[in-house]
């Protein structure tokens, strides 16, 4: 299994020579075998020589620590399908970055590996399964004012094979015989200015203007050709892998051969297309595939260039930019530039073994081999390994070696291992992964949910288990315990991981059973897959809460025209308050009361005010008498109080029984007032009253007993009655308070003429001063048609008093002194003697109350 970065392209031995002579990049074929990958970049600060003589800065990333960066961009990363990648970065720079893997299933990072500080580097570790073959951009990730970065040049290419040698992905369509990858960017120098290289973060990327544009960190004419050589008779397929890393679109063109489109962004085309040009978007990939002749010309060069024509290395004059060629030659190359792979590398606590083979990359003998942990170093300055007894080597094109362990500390360690041919060419790195543990996983994020808890229901208890920095192994198992007591397994997921969640329902058995009420500890610790316990176990707090909140200070006023308010007050022991409702005189059942608001927006604690606007719509159906409001609270564990109550007194008929049995009498002349069909609302019935002779009726209450305070609402219906002509209309009292002395406490008036309309006001008699009444204006109401009128009366030296029509409050009388007087009688119909002409009146829906608005 091949798991190294390359920065090398692979076709065949000879096509591999030319490689190496013209400084051109190839890839080599993966592993067709899955396995686990780790890849290792370094963040760094460096600086490139553009063509027309400009010196930037630039950043990029390295394979080794000790490498140095000469152009933006990173080493093409070649995985194969199914590997479960490990990217360990190391960050160089002055200010944090992630690494995001565009197309792979893994969480974006927001916080990224540190800064350096100079001496410490800061460090990442990411990882992912490469699930689908195809072309993908890395690049710097997401994280705040990190939108430079990638300008900067923190980009690369990751090539996921199939596992099928020789094609881009699962299709036999997409075969190919030369590929490479043509990473494309553009540099802005405002931005990388040597002169200030700390300061890209400062740059606003608004003004981000581009003035050079690369291949693979080259401006032409320092682009690397594309060698093409014809080993027989058979056309030449090249896969070209483009991989947009720069700020703007770039539409690939290649002059005198047509590329036929497979996949953009790692996804396959059912079909493929044939195109001259394709625009390739900011971070997009495309996968084209060229046939070329292979009656082609020894020397011929085909043009592969930005379609955008910005081929121009700033205002230098001459061609520059994208530019590069796909170059023909027949001639092959004989001379071994190339190192010898590396395979197969297995560890061991004392041994590293591995395979290395010049076989197809020269064909020369292995003379060499060396090891390297942790970190790689210069060629030849690693752990010789031998393939026999130490200090004996035998050459041959391929040969297994072997090397002496060294004692390592407990955590994660890679060990890289590369081999050296006769012509003295190093080969790339192949690395392995060896766990050394002592230590137990680290356990966090506890959670409980519910939590507090009634002990009616089973508790979810969940955590995570995170090996990574206490030895790197797998996690195997984990428990929990109660208060100190037994330990019950829990269960882990996924399995074979070194970071896991922890799972577990506590049953409500045991949860009910735990006591007294209050606080008891949750301990969960878990093991890795060497038998380490984590020590010591993490923590964190159930409450056990089995009572209800206490509810008081139960109180109902008015809130507004919408509704009547009822306020209370709330307080837990153990747990927050969570609901609270209501319901007048008859419970409907846990939970279908009408629901409380807490005062400051949120039930979030253990004491609180709350209130809550009673329904309009219960109020109205609610029948004469004494009723009761009950309110009660519920806590976070679940667990409902008792209710606390008050009583408020109310009288109400719609005159639906037919006869006035529940008034306390009636008065005026008889017969004027009688029950007939036809009533507000949908109703069946309505009192009717009719005026002659200068007399009507009128139905009394007597339920009113000294009253201070007073409100009532009923329904009227002129239907046409007139108290006058011209502008000086008489008023006729329809609505009225007596005191037990029969003196008028307040009237509600109707007058009708062809000058005024139809209108109602209210009068107040005043106490104190010499007494006399107070009005409100004339207010229009609608003939032929039910008028909702309300008034609202009170007892005080400086007192108020006010109309409603409609449901919309008219007038508000203030300042009144109306101390002299109480309420214990009212009247409704027309009253009194010498009333204005004749006609008939209706009246329908009363309900009063002592203070509670009622609406219509």
């Amino acid at each position: 299994m091949n798991s190294e970065k390359r920065h090398t392209f692979r076709m065949d031995v000879l096509l591999l020579l030319v490689a190496a002579l013209l400084g051109f990049t190839w890839l080599t074929q993966g592993d067709a075998l899955a396995a686990p990958v780790t890849l290792n970049l370094w963040a760094k600060a460096g600086s490139t020589s553009l063509p027309d003589g400009t010196s930037v800065t630039v950043w990029g990333y390295t394979d080794s620590a000790d490498a140095t960066l000469t152009s933006p961009g990173g080493p093409t990363l070649i995985v194969n399908q199914g590997d479960v990648i490990t990217v360990n970065l190391t960050n160089d720079l002055t200010e944090p970055t992630a690494l995001i893997f565009q197309g792979q299933a893994m969480v974006p990072d927001a916080v990224g590996a540190p800064a350096s500080d100079g001496t410490n580097p800061g460090t990442k570790s990411y990882t992912f399964t490469a699930t689908n073959p195809g072309t993908y951009l890395y690049e710097a990730g997401l994280l705040p004012n990190a939108q430079h970065q990638v300008a900067m040049g923190l980009f690369g290419a990751l090539v996921v094979r199939p596992p099928t040698a020789g094609q881009a992905y699962s299709s036999a369509a997409t075969a190919y015989d030369v590929e490479a990858v043509l990473v494309l960017s553009d540099i802005d120098p405002a931005l990388n200015d040597p002169v200030a290289p700390a300061t890209p973060a400062t740059f606003d990327m608004r003004n981000y203007a581009p003035k050079y544009f690369l291949i693979n960190g080259k401006a032409y004419p320092a682009t690397a050709p594309i060698p093409i050589t014809f080993p027989n008779t058979n056309d030449r397929k090249v896969l070209l892998r483009y991989v947009n890393a720069g700020l703007q679109a770039y539409s690939m063109t290649l002059l005198g051969l047509r590329q036929n489109a497979i996949a953009m962004d790692g996804n396959p085309f059912g079909f493929a297309r044939t195109v001259v040009a394709e625009s390739i978007a900011p971070g997009q990939t495309a996968d084209m595939i060229v046939s070329v002749p292979a009656t082609t010309a020894d020397g011929t060069k085909f043009a592969l260039y930005d379609g955008n024509l910005m081929l121009h290395n700033n205002v230098a004059g001459g061609i520059g930019g994208i530019l590069t060629f796909l170059t023909v030659t027949n001639t092959p190359p004989t001379l071994d530039t190339t190192g010898p792979a590396t395979s197969g590398v297995t560890l061991t606590p004392t041994l590293v073994t591995a395979t290395v083979s010049d076989a197809g990359r020269g064909d020369s003998n292995v003379t060499r081999a060396e090891f390297f942990v942790d970190t790689t170093g210069a060629n030849g300055s690693g752990t010789a390994m031998y393939t026999s007894l130490p200090n004996t080597f035998t050459p041959g094109i391929t040969v297994s070696v072997s090397g002496t362990m060294p004692a390592l500390a407990t955590g994660s360690h890679t060990v890289y291992v590369h081999g050296m041919d006769v012509a003295n060419n190093w080969g790339p790195f192949q690395s392995a992964v060896i766990l050394v543990d002592t230590t137990g996983p680290t356990t966090s994020a506890l959670g409980l949910s519910p939590d507090p808890t009634n002990g009616t229901v089973a508790v979810a208890l969940s955590a995570t288990a995170n090996d990574t920095a206490t030895g790197g192994s797998n996690i195997a198992a984990a428990e929990y315990t109660i208060d100190s007591g037994a330990y019950t397994s829990m269960t882990v997921s996924p399995s074979g991981v070194k970071i896991a969640s922890l799972t577990a329902s506590i049953p409500a058995a045991t949860v009910n059973g735990l006591t007294p009420e209050g606080t008891h500890v949750v301990s969960v610790r878990s093991q890795d897959s060497l038998g380490n316990w984590g020590s010591p176990p993490a923590t964190i707090n159930l409450i056990v809460d089995k009572t209800g909140p206490v509810t008081s200070n139960v109180t109902v006023a008015n809130a507004s025209p919408a509704g009547v308010r009822v306020r209370a007050d709330f307080a837990d022991t153990l747990s927050n308050i969570n609901r609270a409702e209501g319901y007048v005189d008859n419970d409907p059942g846990v939970g279908k009361g009408f629901v409380f608001t807490a005062i400051d927006g949120l039930f979030n604690s253990k004491s609180e005010p709350g209130y809550a606007d009673m329904p309009q719509s219960i109020f109205n159906t609610l029948g004469s008498g004494t009723h009761s409001v009950f309110v009660r609270a519920k806590d976070a564990a679940g667990n409902w109080g008792s209710t606390s109550s008050t009583v408020f007194v109310l009288f109400a008929d719609g005159f639906e029984s037919g006869d006035f049995t529940k008034w306390s009498t009636t008065g005026g002349t008889p017969g004027r007032i009688s029950v007939t069909l036809g009533g507000q609302g949908g109703g069946t019935r309505k009192m009717q009253a009719a005026i002659s002779s200068g007399t009507s009726g009128y139905v009394q209450d007597n339920t009113p007993a000294n009253e201070t305070s007073y409100r009532a609402r009923f329904y009227f219906n002129p239907n046409g009655y007139t108290t006058g002509n011209g502008g000086n209309p008489t008023p006729v009292t329809i609505f009225s308070g007596l005191n037990t002395a029969s003196a008028t406490v307040f009237q509600v008036q109707y007058r009708r003429s062809s000058n005024t309309g139809y209108q109602v006001c209210l009068v107040v008699s005043r106490a104190g001063g010499g007494g006399g009444t107070t009005s409100t204006s004339w207010y229009t109401i609608n003939n032929n048609a039910w008028n909702a009128i309300e008034i609202a009366w009170q007892s005080a030296a400086s007192a108020s008093a006010s109309l409603y029509t409609g449901g919309t409050l008219r007038q508000t009388l203030t300042v009144l002194n109306t101390s002299g007087f109480t309420l214990d009688t009212v009247r409704l119909g027309p009253q009194g003697t010498g009333l204005p002409n004749s006609g008939t009146v209706y009246f329908d829906s009363f309900i009063s109350t002592r203070n509670l608005y009622i609406g219509p």
